[in-house]
């Protein structure tokens, strides 16, 4: 865990800090003997520039899931995996910051509502994280061997490294010169496993059920209790959407209202209306047009 999460990421860093500068020295090498030429093909290269595919980001992803699934499934194994996880997130920040900001070319920002099938990923990991903290803690440390001897043999845990050993059958030390060997097991002379064995078991599997149903409930309450959208943000949004249909029913009013009133209006007024009048006789232009009387006798 230690070579992953400090020398994997410190190596991956270095990358991000190097690789950048070194693609940035070659372009400017190349590009030096022809800036003369790129100078006269200004516009020919600003139209290269567009069409340049932008470099995709979607790798940060699977590394940023990656790193929580090591963080949070093999925390009881490694403690300080957060703690080497937080500060390598400081550092990839600013690195990231300065790449998108100075060496790069910056990614155009598109509006999402999330973070998409990722945010599954992440659920599911956290299950299995679960599980997994439970069966470490109680299988692999001696968390419940220590209550149970306490709780059962001695409150001091005086002879419990005693036993938590097994001795190795008679027959292994009649081979070896009568030498006996002392083996982690709870088991008798003869390899069978004494019953404070399958008592263990039983406690180890009841504390995997208990931990993860209180886990699980804990994390629950806490879900129901924070909610996903802020009481003011919700708020704000609610606001919004009913100031946006109010406007959108005004809009309708006054376009129905708008042209009676703006005529009754100009009426009191004493000012024509542009509108044509509603009556039965024909417009103007089709009236005809009187002759007028020859005068040239």
């Amino acid at each position: 865990m230690l070579v992953i999460m400090v020398g994997k990421q410190l190596i991956n860093n270095i990358q991000e800090f190097i690789v950048p500068k070194l693609k940035s020295w070659w372009q400017k090498r190349k590009i030096s003997p022809r800036l003369k030429e790129v100078k006269k093909e200004k516009g020919e290269e600003a139209r290269k520039e567009d069409k340049e595919e932008v470099s995709p980001w979607e790798a940060d992803y699977p590394a940023a899931v990656i790193q929580f699934g090591f963080i949070t499934i093999f925390v009881a194994a490694c403690p300080l995996a957060p703690l080497f996880a937080l500060i390598n997130n400081w550092v990839e920040i600013r690195l990231d910051a300065q790449k998108f900001v100075s060496e790069y070319r910056r990614p155009v920002a598109e509006r999402a509502q999330g973070i998409g099938i990722w945010f599954s990923i992440l659920q599911f990991i956290t299950h299995i994280a679960v599980f997994s903290n439970a069966f470490l803690i109680a299988f692999t440390s001696s968390f419940l061997p220590r209550l149970y001897y306490g709780y059962t043999r001695d409150s001091t845990l005086s002879g419990f490294t005693n036993f938590t050993l097994a001795t190795s059958p008679r027959s292994y030390s009649l081979q070896h010169q009568n030498t006996s060997c002392r083996y982690r097991s709870l088991r008798d002379e003869n390899g069978t496993y004494l019953p404070e064995y399958f008592h263990l078991l039983a406690i180890r599997l009841t504390f995997v059920i208990v931990f993860e149903h209180v886990v699980f409930f804990i994390g629950g309450v806490i879900d129901m209790m924070v909610p996903d959208i802020p009481e003011e943000v919700e708020m704000k949004m609610k606001r919004e959407h009913y100031m946006a249909k109010e406007a959108l029913a005004e809009n309708q009013t006054l376009g129905k209202t708008m042209i009676p009133a703006e005529t009754e209006v100009l009426r009191q007024r004493g000012v024509k209306s542009s509108a044509p009048p509603q009556s039965d006789s024909p417009p103007p232009y089709l009236k005809k047009i009187p002759e007028e009387p020859d005068t040239a006798q």
